[in-house]
């Protein structure tokens, strides 16, 4: 997923988006958040592929997306350092 361009190899949303989001809905309650009718799969820079295998230009990322991008090797780093060490700290 080096490249950052878009790169559709089916209709979007794609049929295994449509039956995660089908999913999806039917497991959680009115009014949580959908900004969009795809299933990502993974995501890096500003590029996420959704389970469909299609490319695309995210436009609907949060404010730590807009930061930082997807999947930072310093941010990831840092917490997968972190969770090693603790992932509860409320002692």
């Amino acid at each position: 997923m080096g490249e950052k361009s878009i790169r559709l190899v089916s209709e979007v949303p794609g049929p295994r988006s449509r039956e995660v989001v089908a999913r999806r809905e039917a497991a959680t309650p009115p009014g949580a958040a959908k900004l969009t009718p795809i299933a990502v799969a993974s995501a890096a820079g500003s590029v996420v592929v959704d389970v469909d295998g299609n490319q695309l230009i995210d436009l609907a990322g949060g404010i730590g997306v807009l930061a930082v991008g997807h999947c930072p090797p310093g941010v990831v780093s840092a917490l997968s350092d972190q969770a090693s060490r603790l992932t509860f700290p409320w002692f």
